[in-house]
């Protein structure tokens, strides 16, 4: 804690700086002021929780610099020194609530003593301010409180109960004989604005729309807010759960999917669950979990634990696509590949019940042709992935259908954007750059290179567009260069060999005879006789 003393008399300063060698370890930093002025500099610096004060003092007196300083901070205590025994003084110190009025010269116990009962009155007040804080805060925010707890021991994150048994029992005692049916709603489709409804009043609203719709099961209802999109329902009962107890709690749930619809704008689905003890809920939830994540469509409908967890889940193969799907790829046909990959989707899951794990391998099998193509064309992942589909949220597609459709969509339409113009632009441009370089040792590579593809994709972009081979056709516009030259020039064959980007001799010779059927000589010689 810091003090300050304030009088306009050194010897008084220097004489209680003296008395207060030895003073509580709480006390660390003390300073000394003439007057109030001096007083509100310092303090302009630190926060002073003891003033030792005079209240005679000139330009301003004690009691009016206390008020002061009480008014802006009222958890300071004053206490005052003055060797004038004046009741109104001493009276109206007391009216504004300082600690203490001390007459000078004071003892050195005195006021030590006086000290340290204003040191412990702080840390009392200091104390009963935080339980206090504390109080309101866990009664302003109990529910959420108790719901995070609750949420912890269903997820199996913690093994204490006692945070879902107070929201379920309203008490701290388990009631060990009751059975709680859990139901877990998800809104899977919602024209709501994002979050514009307040945490607490949105528990509000399911809680009045559940207890009226499902009144008739005469069952006490509790809801805990889970997620943004999802929330928990628990009907007690005191037995287990009986058939006509299902059949209504059927039909209610129907009744309840059609009011949210309604009311809120939102397509909701229910997992059902099977009645339990408190100690059996975490299973529970596990379970409607499971149900939950394997509802990738997105159907606004009832699902009970007990019918749609049954069976076996099947073996999703694309043995059959994958070629297709990876031959469409290379000839730069990508939403021919959409469509493809869309319309297997539809036709599968018309046919079969369709599970989260055919979601899983379908993804991996299509990313790995995405990623693969990117390499393949030389595609920077940053034109693919963006603020529009950053590459996280494009890997957690896989969680419902039309998540990962879209995300399909999104990456197919970058990767046509990075591409650039179609296919036979791009081929008379490299075309046009093998004609106006063909007295270099042109590579297929440095021809890739200057379209901006990968050479391998390129080539085969090439020969599905003109039939021929790249490496080939940069061959046989050399050489029908070198031809030309041969007929109209009187050029040497060496000089010509270099003209058309030929560094070894021996290599334009070979090529020339390859294609023309003879040598560079033998061709002048037909040429002349021919011309003659």
């Amino acid at each position: 804690m810091n003090l300050i003393i304030i009088d306009d008399e050194r010897t008084v300063l220097d004489m209680v700086i003296r008395q207060l060698e030895g003073i509580s370890r709480e006390i660390t930093y003390i300073q000394t002021a003439s007057g109030a002025r001096e007083a509100r500099m310092l303090m302009e610096q630190s926060y002073f929780d003891i003033f030792l004060c005079d209240i005679v003092m000139p330009n301003e007196d004690g009691i009016t610099f206390a008020k002061w300083v009480l008014a802006k901070y009222p958890d300071v205590k004053f206490i005052f020194l003055t060797a004038h025994a004046d009741f109104g003084y001493m009276k109206e110190a007391i009216s504004m609530r300082s600690f203490d009025y001390l007459l000078q010269p004071a003892e050195k116990e005195e006021l030590h003593k006086v000290l340290e009962s204003a040191i412990m009155q702080i840390k009392i007040e200091r104390r009963n301010r935080i339980v206090l804080e504390k109080g309101n805060f866990f009664a302003d925010y109990e529910e959420d409180l108790l719901e995070k707890g609750a949420l912890a021991y269903l997820r199996g994150d913690s093994t204490d109960c006692i945070y879902l048994n107070r929201l379920l029992t309203g008490s701290s005692i388990t009631g060990k004989e009751a059975c709680y049916l859990p139901v877990l709603f998800q809104i899977v489709k919602t024209n709501r604005p994002e979050r514009s409804i307040e945490k607490e009043l949105l528990r509000e609203i399911y809680r009045n729309i559940l207890n009226e719709v499902l009144e008739p099961l005469e069952a006490p209802i509790n809801v805990i807010l889970a997620e943004d999109d999802t929330f928990f329902c628990f009907l007690r009962k005191d037995t287990k759960q009986q058939p006509e107890f299902q059949d209504l709690l059927n039909r209610q749930l129907k009744l309840l999917l059609e009011l949210f619809e309604k009311l809120l704008d939102s397509a909701l689905a229910a997992y059902c669950g099977e009645m339990g003890s408190l100690e059996e809920m975490p299973q529970r939830y596990g379970t409607l979990d499971k149900l939950m994540v394997n509802n990738i469509r997105r159907e606004s409908r009832i699902f009970w634990e007990r019918l749609d967890n049954e069976g076996q889940i099947d073996h999703y193969s694309f043995e059959k696509q994958l070629p297709v799907w990876k031959k469409l790829f290379e000839q730069n046909r990508l939403k021919e590949f959409e469509q493809s990959l869309f319309q297997h989707m539809d036709r599968y899951m018309k046919k079969n019940e369709v599970r989260i794990e055919y979601l899983v391998e379908l993804h991996q099998a299509v990313s790995e042709l995405l990623l693969n193509y990117q390499v393949m064309c030389s595609i920077d992942s940053r034109d693919v992935f963006d603020e529009g589909l950053p590459y996280l949220e494009y890997m957690a597609s896989w969680k419902t259908i039309d998540s990962f459709k879209k995300a399909v969509s999104y990456c197919i339409q970058r990767l046509s954007e990075a591409i650039g113009p179609g296919d036979v632009d791009v081929i008379r441009e490299a075309i046009r750059y093998v004609k106006e370089n063909l007295d270099r040792d042109l590579s297929v590579a440095e021809v890739s290179g200057y379209i901006g593809m990968n050479p391998e994709y390129f080539t085969r972009l090439f020969k599905k567009n003109t039939g021929h081979n790249l490496k080939e056709f940069i061959v046989s516009e050399k050489i029908n260069a070198a031809k030309m030259l041969l007929a109209t020039t009187h050029m040497s064959v060496t000089m010509i060999a270099d003209h058309v980007g030929y560094v070894n001799y021996s290599n334009f010779i070979r090529s020339f005879k390859q294609i023309v059927g003879c040598t560079p000589l033998e061709y002048r010689q037909q040429i002349n006789v021919q011309s003659q």
